[in-house]
């Protein structure tokens, strides 16, 4: 799967490349707006719809590691 991101880039470069956009599809921000979260919930929807994640919890697990070792309460840092 690493070779997703690359993939992903070249994609990217290639569509600026050989069919830039002069201006946006629509010039109101409000479509725009709705048009874009309409696209991430698709993504996000196929993520979670596969049982995966789109990041990791080092800011969790690092709390409750010193919650550990230190035997210290830092659950509001979490």
């Amino acid at each position: 799967m690493s070779f997703i991101i690359p993939l992903l880039s070249f994609y990217e470069w290639a569509l600026e490349k050989f069919a830039p956009m002069a201006q946006p599809l629509s010039g109101d921000l409000l479509i725009q707006l709705i048009i874009g979260q309409c696209i991430a919930a698709a993504g996000m929807a196929i993520v979670f719809n596969q049982q995966a994640s789109t990041g990791d919890n080092k800011a969790f697990i690092t709390v409750h590691t010193m919650n550990e070792i230190l035997g210290q309460n830092f659950k509001r840092l979490a």
